[in-house]
């Protein structure tokens, strides 16, 4: 677990964070989903990350095995749950395939009666925390290693869940003059 101040935090987001929430960020794939759940106290920002990874092509292996994670890792205590809207890129199985699996986690935390969950774009959650968009391993992993050096990670899935998350703490953009 990576503990960061708030108030250092803020500064790098340019941006008010909520304090005494629970959030977690997916980031829904086939091979290997990303996931973080983030807790903020007062003066502190807890962050958390973890993968599932499958090696089968066995979509409903897949999707049987997310219900089953999703089930237990969605606890219902969540405050809001934010996870990567599925977008097509050049395969339309693969945009199926990731549709599916963001509505097992929409429909666990619809069960689970969590508060707020909502799906972003890939690009719109890189812009709420300022990281410019591009492709993830040139543009987007090097601009969030540098900007957030103190959280010492080099797995791209669990990045993409921080990003996700990191929008879920904002409260509103601080005005800079």
């Amino acid at each position: 677990m990576m503990k960061i101040s708030i108030e250092k935090l803020e500064r790098k987001l340019k941006a008010t964070i909520i304090p005494n929430i629970t959030v977690k960020g997916i980031d829904a794939a086939k091979k290997v989903t990303g996931l973080c759940e983030i807790k903020t106290t007062n003066t502190h920002v807890l962050i958390d990350t973890t993968t599932i990874s499958f090696d089968t092509k066995d979509n409903y292996y897949v999707f049987n095995h997310m219900i089953d994670y999703f089930n237990h890792w969605i606890d219902g205590s969540e405050d809001i749950v934010v996870i990567e809207d599925a977008f097509l890129k050049n395969n339309v199985s693969v945009c199926q395939l990731l549709s599916r699996i963001g509505q097992i986690a929409y429909t666990i935390c619809h069960l689970k009666r969590v508060g707020d969950k909502y799906y972003i774009k890939p690009a719109e959650a890189r812009k709420k925390i300022l990281i410019k968009n591009g492709n993830k391993e040139k543009v987007v992993h090097p601009q969030f290693k540098k900007r957030f050096p103190e959280i010492n990670l080099n797995d791209p899935d669990a990045i993409d869940a921080i990003i996700l998350a990191f929008g879920g703490i904002i409260k509103k953009r601080k005005v800079i003059l």
